[in-house]
């Protein structure tokens, strides 16, 4: 007795084999459906990480541009004995400088903001800087605008 009349008792050969066919097709379309899904997901993570990651360089770039700004306002504080035309600005009034950063930093715009105070310590006048600089790439609300504020405090006598 062959083995479809023992499964099937009611079924001819032929008629067995029409009633089975069509199941190997649906199954083929599902898992070609979830690999189709699991691809889509996987070029997703993909495009985020990648992004994610474009956007932490940019943070770091801003980080250093920051950082370039206060340097460059701690030099014009020290330079010198009777220091710069900016140190010298600080003391009269809060002053402003804008400075567009050059080679790997290019694209940057760096604000350094200072502040000058007087101060008395140990029977000397002593002079306090304290400044701000923020460094901004990009505009407001786009996906690639990037900014960072670093602040630091000079004392000059």
């Amino acid at each position: 007795m062959p083995l479809m009349s023992v499964i099937f008792p009611n079924c001819v050969p032929q008629q067995c084999r029409k009633r089975q066919s069509g199941f190997s097709l649906v199954s083929g379309i599902f898992i070609l459906v979830i690999l189709a899904v699991l691809g889509a997901f996987m070029v997703t993570i993909s495009s985020l990480q990648q992004s994610s990651s474009a956007l932490d360089v940019l943070g770091s770039r801003a980080y250093h541009a920051a950082r370039a700004g206060i340097e460059w306002s701690a030099y014009q504080v020290t330079s010198g004995p009777s220091g710069t035309p900016f140190a010298q600005s600080c003391v009269t009034a809060p002053n402003s400088q804008v400075i567009a950063m050059t080679g790997t930093l290019a694209g940057f715009t760096v604000t350094v903001d200072c502040r000058a105070f007087v101060a008395s310590q140990a029977g000397a006048a002593v002079t306090l800087y304290q400044m701000t600089s923020t460094a901004t790439q990009g505009a407001p609300n786009s996906p690639n605008y990037v900014e960072r504020q670093l602040q630091a405090t000079l004392e000059r006598q």
